[in-house]
């Protein structure tokens, strides 16, 4: 079998509040030499995660939280991070 030389060149993420306690999370990515497709996940700051490249996430109070997005194509991978500040209602 020929030697996958996928790589991920780069990641990134956007995390902007919606309203009350929800925000819209999006993610990208450029790779190179990939044949199979990408899974992403997200992890949010309340234990949440989500499964899509956009995600629209609802915290369950007002506060600061964490996340990372992760990108997955094979055996390869990329992250990035950042926080999010929910106002709330």
């Amino acid at each position: 079998a020929s030697r996958d030389t996928c790589a991920i060149t780069s990641c990134q993420a956007t995390a902007t509040p919606l309203s009350g306690l929800t925000a819209n999370f999006a993610g990208e990515y450029q790779q190179t030499g990939c044949t199979v497709p990408p899974t992403f996940l997200w992890f949010f700051g309340d234990d949440g995660e989500g499964i899509n490249q956009n995600v629209i996430h609802t915290f369950p109070e007002p506060g600061t939280y964490p996340w990372t997005f992760v990108v997955f194509i094979g055996d390869v991978q990329c992250d990035t991070s950042g926080t999010v500040t929910v106002p709330g209602p």
